[in-house]
């Protein structure tokens, strides 16, 4: 399960276990809408006794040998009655559910868990033994991608530092991109509104904070750039130019941790710029530009580019990245941050795919 500490670094180290669930499609398994009410189930009898503090899930289709959580974003709910069901959905056993999980035995086909009414609204039953970050609604279907093959014992010691702005900061991929790779730990270094470039926040005041323990580094940035009005520049030593901190932000990384995995990703689209209405405006062509008629487009070549030059891995989200003006509203939750539920599985699976090619 997820533990958290502060890292030396600065960071939040977050720890847990590497046992990777089986997203297959719906995350959440627990229909509340066809839950019974006041009632739990018996874990003697595998049938329902009567409790007004409790609620009891619908049968829910499960396979043995895999494991099976109930809780609440990112937390276990352990200590709840509840049974396995054979294919014809007659009591096998009972058992009350676990803080790291409970496997499906053999013959088992069908689970009922009981749960308390007050979670109603935050309780979910996935497969797995590590819990959503946050509530995932039943019936959202997150298809897992395919992986290379991983071995969890290999990965589970790796540390994964990621650096960047608010769509680091605000922790809605981390988690499920190390869980999909087998990974224990990773440090967050994020913060939000924080430029490539070196005014006011900037990546590179990051760049101290990641330790001598780096097995894998990315780097997310590239959007607030755009508003700021950053010049492109040369690469230079000059950061206060976009390509000048990128020449500095790889040179850094590259010096000072031979041995990491390093990794840059670049902007996503973006579909709302009310904050910064003033900052950028459309051209003829619908194209948001700055004063200097650099689009997020532009900043996002650019990066490109240059890790093209240095040999540096890039994951272009811009180009690549799945998001487009017709199915934005389905993963950000304002023109340009990921939700917590789609917008992080998808990008936790883009994510993990290119580090997967990686280590």
């Amino acid at each position: 399960m997820s533990q958290s500490r502060f890292d030396a670094s600065g960071g939040i180290r977050r720890e847990f276990s590497a046992v990777q669930s089986n997203y297959d499609e719906t995350i959440n398994l627990l229909n509340k809408s066809v839950a019974t009410i006041g009632q739990y189930i018996n874990s003697s009898t595998g049938g329902l006794s009567l409790s007004g503090a409790y609620g009891a899930t619908e049968y829910i289709k499960v396979s043995a040998g895999l494991p099976y959580l109930l809780c609440v974003s990112g937390i276990a709910k352990g200590g709840q009655q509840s049974a396995w069901y054979d294919g014809n959905k007659t009591f096998i056993s009972g058992f009350s559910t676990s803080s790291s999980g409970n496997i499906a035995p053999e013959g088992a086909v069908y689970v009922r868990t009981s749960f308390l009414l007050t979670l109603i609204d935050s309780i979910m039953f996935v497969q797995g033994t590590v819990a959503p970050i946050s509530y995932i609604e039943y019936g959202i279907k997150l298809k897992k991608s395919v992986l290379p093959e991983i071995t969890p014992n290999r990965n589970k010691n790796l540390i994964y530092y990621t650096l960047g702005d608010s769509l680091v900061d605000m922790e809605y991929w981390q988690a499920l991109t190390a869980e999909r790779l087998g990974i224990n730990s990773y440090v967050n270094l994020g913060v939000g509104g924080s430029k490539i470039s070196q005014n006011s926040l900037s990546i590179v005041d990051q760049l101290a904070s990641i330790t001598s323990d780096a097995d894998i580094i990315s780097v997310w940035g590239g959007t607030n750039d755009l508003p700021a009005n950053i010049t492109l520049g040369t690469l230079s030593s000059d950061t206060t130019t976009f390509l000048g901190a990128l020449k500095h932000i790889i040179e850094y990384i590259s010096t000072n941790h031979l041995q990491a995995k390093f990794l840059f990703i670049t902007p996503l689209q973006r579909f709302d710029f009310t904050p910064e209405s003033t900052a950028v405006t459309q051209d003829v062509d619908g194209v948001w530009r700055n004063a200097g008629g650099l689009s997020l487009e532009d900043y996002a070549n650019a990066i490109i580019d240059t890790c093209k030059k240095y040999g540096i891995q890039c994951l272009d989200l811009y180009h690549s990245g799945g998001i487009n003006e017709f199915n934005e509203a389905n993963f950000l939750s304002d023109g340009l941050h990921i939700n917590n539920t789609t917008g992080g599985n998808h990008i936790s699976a883009l994510v993990a795919n290119k580090i997967a090619t990686l280590i």
